[in-house]
């Protein structure tokens, strides 16, 4: 099958326009948050299955996948360090270097996580500009 531009911008506007709606809900229903998270990883990686022919496609679907699954694993890690340093300072304990450290680094990796799954989202909509506008009529 070929994809057209279309469908490739398609599906990013679709999944994008859900993850804006799934975010604003988890304001009312949390867990409207991480299927929003969910929905946009895999939004990027449908979207770059139907980029390109070839090895390119599978390039960037591995590339969504990994930063997709560095930017959960680095929020979750984040909240949990957060959750103990909010237990020692409710205890009026100082809290340890290590859980500071290690939550300014799972923070810093999830910004860079989710800046590189922008970037990644960015370049798919840029490349699908080399698919056809139309379907290609094809020879019986």
């Amino acid at each position: 099958m070929v994809y057209t531009r279309r469908d490739v911008r398609r599906t990013l506007s679709i999944g994008v326009g859900v993850t804006i709606l799934l975010t604003l809900a988890g304001a009312l229903f949390l867990p409207a948050l991480a299927l929003a998270a969910l929905g946009f990883i895999g939004v990027v990686v449908a979207a770059a299955v139907v980029l390109a022919r070839g090895t390119s496609r599978w390039a960037y679907v591995w590339a969504a996948a990994i930063t997709g699954a560095l930017w959960l694993a680095a929020t979750v890690a984040y909240w949990a360090l957060w959750s103990a340093a909010f237990d020692f300072a409710d205890a009026n304990k100082a809290v340890p270097a290590s859980i500071q450290s290690a939550s300014n680094t799972a923070l810093i990796a999830g910004v860079v996580a989710f800046v590189a799954l922008i970037v990644i989202t960015l370049t798919i909509h840029l490349r699908s500009g080399t698919l056809p506008k139309a379907p290609v009529p094809q020879a019986a």
